[in-house]
């Protein structure tokens, strides 16, 4: 039986003289939604930022797909098909939605497939067709974070790591944003989803982590997290 793509053990790293994460032990297997929860300031995005390579990795080791990509640039990782959807409405504002999706494909081998990519990326996303020509800075936010998860997927990526992204958006909007990552589960990518708030995750993960000062303090299915109501108020205060 071949390994999970993404594989991480007593994952270890920080920031200057800080170490946050404190052994961070993870599988993402391929079609599968894995999600991270915890508390602001505990270490979901110093976890992602680890393994896309913006942090270096202070001990532990990272697999992707067999290999070990410990020490790997940040390009190589994106190349191997790991793509980090960072928090937020990171996109180029005053670009036109195509012109953000085709940045997606800016490495060589997805420049050479990037007409076909992005009839895959309209065909998940038709509203992103229909804005093509407009600026990004017009869209709605919802409208933008489909916008980043489009473009990261013109990288042709394997593995997606979204963090938060139903960050600063109305519920209706949120539910739609997290429509759009089931069906990209649907089509087969790993997906490795970091959130704040269990609600969102509950209907979405095959499991779920969750990280305390930057270790995992407890792991297991969905249904498991939910019928738990001490661990969501010890941990998440809900």
């Amino acid at each position: 039986m071949s390994e999970p793509l993404l594989v991480l053990e007593d994952v270890r790293s920080g920031y200057d003289d800080i170490t946050v994460l404190q052994g961070i032990s993870l599988d993402v297997p391929e079609g599968q939604v894995i999600s991270v929860l915890g508390p602001n300031g505990h270490g979901k995005t110093t976890l992602l930022r680890t393994i896309s390579g913006l942090l270096r990795l202070r001990g532990g080791a990272i697999r992707f797909d067999g290999k070990p990509i410990d020490g790997w640039r940040v390009d190589q990782i994106v190349g191997a098909g790991i793509v980090h959807i960072p928090q937020g409405d990171l996109v180029f504002p005053q670009m036109t939605v195509k012109e953000n999706l085709y940045l997606g494909a800016y490495l060589p081998e997805a420049h050479k497939r990037r007409s076909a990519q992005l009839e895959h990326v309209y065909r998940l996303f038709p509203r992103l067709k229909e804005r093509a020509g407009q600026i990004a800075s017009t869209l709605s936010g919802g409208e933008r974070r489909m916008l980043a998860l489009g473009r990261g997927l013109m990288s042709r990526a394997r593995l997606l790591m979204i963090d938060e992204p139903s960050l600063g958006l109305a519920p209706l909007v949120t539910e739609e944003i997290y429509d759009n990552i089931h069906r990209l589960k649907e089509e087969g990518y790993a997906i490795l989803l970091v959130e704040e708030n269990p609600e969102r995750v509950l209907d979405t993960a095959d499991h779920i982590h969750l990280i305390d000062h930057g270790a995992v303090v407890w792991q297991g299915s969905a249904a498991e997290l939910g019928a738990d109501d001490s661990i969501l108020t010890t941990y998440l205060g809900v």
